[in-house]
């Protein structure tokens, strides 16, 4: 029983990103700026979560330093993963950002002086394999563009949040938070304010549109990211890459409605393969803990 709760809850954790998409589309589709777009909806998730910053002040007071490297790598994940998904191909972005730290933990494992896990590198290996069949043999390959070169801040940055964060649980879950949406509202302006070319003539109530998703879709995203990233866990962190991969992989065959082929499915075997065993090592983990 505690085996089939680690894995539906790692799933519905990774629901929401994997998912995310699709909204961002539909907010996009009222003609507003891309920067505009994320500017109001980080906006809005930043007032919502101030209140959290301000009152667990105490506990990050001495922890400034800490906060903060922890808000820039999570706003640059965030910022970047959604300026990618807004001029690139989803699945492409997703099979990016996966990639990336699934590559990058890899060649910790191999070119690093602890043991190998033969359970955790066949893992790595299933992930690192699906996201190429899905880079290669579903969507043709990369046109090197930067919205791609994104995706791959995106992926590093996130790994990065991955080590940060583990090392600071002092500091209230709230407060990151915060300090994510703050720090990437900032990020946005900049970018507003040095290119003129994001600036855009939206259609009616798009930036009241693009606030609510910010606040009712992003914010639970960005908990759920950060409630799975929390311990430094590897087994944790690869169960929800692996589903994470999975679910993008499904939703946007359904969405639009492409057919089953022998690459999609192939893919999403070895995910979910993945996903499955990682779910039996993570459980291992918890009861020799």
């Amino acid at each position: 029983m505690t085996n089939k709760l680690i894995f539906i809850g790692s799933l519905i954790l990774a629901v929401g990103l994997a998912l995310c998409w699709y909204p961002l589309k539909v907010v996009s589709e009222t003609q507003i700026g891309s920067a505009q777009l994320l500017f109001f909806a980080f906006a809005a998730a930043s007032l919502c979560t101030l209140p959290w910053l301000a009152y667990q002040v105490k506990s990050w007071r001495g922890r400034s330093q800490s906060l903060l490297q922890v808000a820039l790598s999570g706003s640059l994940s965030l910022t970047f993963l959604h300026f990618s998904l807004l001029y690139g191909e989803p699945l492409t972005v997703f099979g990016i950002f996966c990639l990336v730290p699934a590559v990058i933990l890899f060649l910790r494992r191999t070119l690093g002086k602890a043991a190998l896990n033969i359970g955790e590198l066949a893992v790595l290996m299933m992930v690192i394999v699906a996201s190429m069949i899905i880079l290669f043999g579903i969507k043709g390959g990369l046109n090197y563009q930067w919205n791609e070169l994104g995706a791959v801040v995106a992926g590093a940055a996130c790994f990065l949040l991955f080590m940060l964060h583990g090392k600071v649980t002092d500091i209230p879950l709230g407060s990151k938070v915060a300090g994510i949406f703050i720090c990437s509202t900032w990020l946005v302006g900049m970018a507003i304010i040095f290119s003129p070319r994001f600036i855009n003539f939206p259609h009616d109530n798009a930036m009241s549109t693009s606030a609510l998703y910010g606040a009712l879709c992003l914010i639970p995203v960005v908990f759920s990211v950060l409630y799975i990233l929390r311990d430094a866990n590897t087994p944790h962190f690869l169960l929800w890459i692996s589903l994470l991969l999975v679910i993008s992989l499904i939703s946007v065959a359904l969405f639009k409605g492409e057919a089953l082929t022998l690459p999609i499915g192939l893919s999403a075997g070895l995910l979910a393969l993945a996903a499955l065993l990682q779910s039996k090592r993570t459980l291992h983990t918890l009861k020799v803990g």
